[in-house]
């Protein structure tokens, strides 16, 4: 199990270091069969006019969009959904599916995305089943998305079964992410209206797997003669952060917080914060004095 760190302890009399290890957290399951309707069983009706609990339209732009739900073509229960272009008397009807998970996106993670789709009625190689993660700038669908992972099914038409797909790792949070609210979202594109072309999806199952729980600190070095030090960060990618000092290791009265960065080697320096490069690594420099006998760092992301 990879261990990561978030303190030192500072010992100048006699010069000694401690590594305080954090246990790193499991994924955490956001949509399952059980969870968040992810099998599409909970709701009312089937076909045309069915409804979905959870589930609404996709943010798809055509005139008339509606979730829907059939109970055949399952494979996973008695339901599977309908991604495509229905007609209802002659009117065209798009099914697409959005969800709000309310899941809290966090710094630096990534998720796994799984569900199973099948080309049907009318379905040709070149339509395509889009979906994306993302969040909106004020969680609702009126907000502005920021995209954080997408992906294009095609290839496939009617009789080719069911395919499943499976997408591990994927992500990148970036600021107007963090602390949104996750959706979900499947649709169609290249279905042509009016035609009563549609696929299906079930069994959604989609967990995220967090960043660092705190950032690790490694490579400390000190020089008592100054009190000049650096330190390097393996944090969350493009993610702010910023140094802590106390005396002990509750953090409960600082001494500085945060600690004034005088460089920054790796990363990119704002004042007092230094913000980690694509791959969450930064090296920071700066003064510790020379007068106290122990001190605990730690970083924290910057507010």
């Amino acid at each position: 199990m990879k261990t990561i760190f978030n303190s030192f302890a500072r010992c100048l009399i006699p010069a000694c270091f401690a590594i305080f290890p954090i246990s790193p957290s499991a994924a955490t399951t956001i949509i399952d069969s059980t969870t968040l309707n992810g099998s599409f069983e909970d709701g009312t009706g089937t076909g045309i006019g069915s409804t979905i609990d959870l589930w609404q339209p996709s943010l798809n732009p055509a005139a008339n969009v509606q979730e829907q739900r059939i109970d055949n073509n399952a494979s996973d229960g008695t339901y599977s959904a309908v991604i495509g272009y229905d007609d209802d008397l002659n009117t065209d009807l798009a099914t697409g599916l959005l969800l709000n998970t309310g899941h809290k996106v966090g710094a630096g993670e990534t998720y796994d995305l799984s569900f199973d789709w099948i080309p049907l009625f009318r379905w040709q190689s070149t339509d395509e089943v889009i979906w994306r993660l993302f969040t909106t700038s004020d969680d609702t669908t009126s907000g502005t998305v920021t995209e954080i992972a997408s992906g294009t099914i095609t290839g496939f038409a009617n009789g080719a079964g069911y395919k499943n797909y499976d997408f591990n790792g994927i992500g990148a949070v970036v600021a107007a992410n963090v602390g949104r609210d996750l959706w979900i979202e499947f649709d169609q594109n290249n279905a042509v209206e009016g035609e009563r072309e549609f696929s299906r999806i079930d069994n959604v199952v989609l967990a995220s797997i967090p960043g660092p729980a705190s950032p690790a600190l490694l490579g400390f070095t000190y020089d008592p003669t100054d009190g000049s030090a650096e330190v390097s960060i393996a944090g969350a990618a493009n993610t702010a952060y910023i140094l802590v000092e106390a005396d002990d290791l509750d953090f409960s009265n600082p001494d500085q917080n945060p600690i004034p960065l005088t460089g920054a080697s790796v990363g990119t320096l704002d004042g007092n914060e230094v913000t980690t490069d694509a791959i969450g690594h930064a090296t920071v420099q700066f003064n510790l004095g020379t007068a106290k006998d122990a001190t605990f760092l730690r970083a924290e992301t910057a507010p």
